[in-house]
């Protein structure tokens, strides 16, 4: 909005944001897994976490300090 003109750009920042989401992995654990405390549940999850993280990185790292990675646009409509 600020690029647009639509807000004023000495009340608004411009910010860069980014999310990482963990679709791959952990999408398909149910309710039930909130309950889980098992240690291998969260190495599990652990390396889960490590494995998307790492390939967001390699996706997007260039676009760090940059531009944003999520399109926010694209959540409203």
């Amino acid at each position: 909005m600020l690029d647009e003109g639509s807000l004023d750009p000495k009340r608004y920042k411009k910010m860069l944001i980014h999310t990482i989401e963990a679709e791959n992995g952990i999408k398909d654990l149910n309710a039930l897994s909130k309950l889980n405390t098992e240690w291998d549940f969260f190495l599990y999850l652990k390396k889960a976490g490590q494995k998307v993280a790492d390939d967001w990185l390699e996706d997007n790292f260039e676009s760090i300090g940059r531009r944003s990675t999520l399109d926010l646009r694209s959540l409203i409509h």
